[in-house]
């Protein structure tokens, strides 16, 4: 009971006015005017989704002990985590939230575990009215950014673990670099 009883005191001295964050949250979530149309983030995903597809497929098994630009990740950790991204993201624009984080998410088939995940995010992004619904404060084109934002960076560790040696490693290091310019733009200008 003690315990509880200090994070209690904890909590009120960290948010002394109840809901005051929420509404701030909700207040930045909904600024005025959206940098992205009304299906433009759907549109961003998928070109994203598309350039780190290429990057993963170019990933030979005999890569996956290369170190990453990601602190403590091989590309077969960095590889699970772009999985794994896509159904957590997936999972909570579908109301099933996951909890497997530490599991393993590629299997045999690398590029069939990218695959189907990024499939399985696009598909629940692509439900009628998500891109509006509230994820707790936030309208649901945010989850959508969320994984733009995520394959953008990882994307690129992962490029730069593997190195450009092909013409759609390249183009897709490119995009990530690009799209992240863009997309850092387009957020702080809001």
């Amino acid at each position: 009971m003690a315990a509880a009883g200090r994070w209690l005191t904890t909590a009120l001295r960290a948010h002394p006015e109840p809901g005051a964050r929420a509404t701030h949250l909700a207040g930045l979530y909904d600024v005025g005017q959206d940098v992205w149309e009304p299906t433009g983030v759907l549109h961003a995903c998928d070109e994203v989704l598309d350039a780190v597809g290429g990057l993963v497929s170019a990933v030979e098994p005999g890569q996956f002990d290369r170190p990453t630009p990601c602190a403590d990740w091989d590309v077969h950790t960095l590889l699970n985590h772009l999985v794994w991204e896509n159904l957590l993201w997936a999972g909570l624009a579908n109301a099933t939230p996951r909890s497997d984080f530490t599991a393993d998410h590629l299997g045999d088939d690398h590029v069939a575990a990218f695959r189907t995940a990024s499939k399985a995010a696009r598909s629940a992004f692509r439900r009628p009215g998500m891109l509006e619904r509230r994820y707790g404060p936030a309208p649901g084109r945010r989850l959508v950014e969320q994984l733009v934002i995520e394959m953008l960076v990882h994307g690129w560790d992962l490029a730069q673990a593997i190195g450009p040696t092909g013409p759609m490693r390249s183009g897709a290091t490119g995009f990530a670099s690009n799209g992240w310019a863009v997309t850092s733009a387009r957020t702080a200008s809001t």
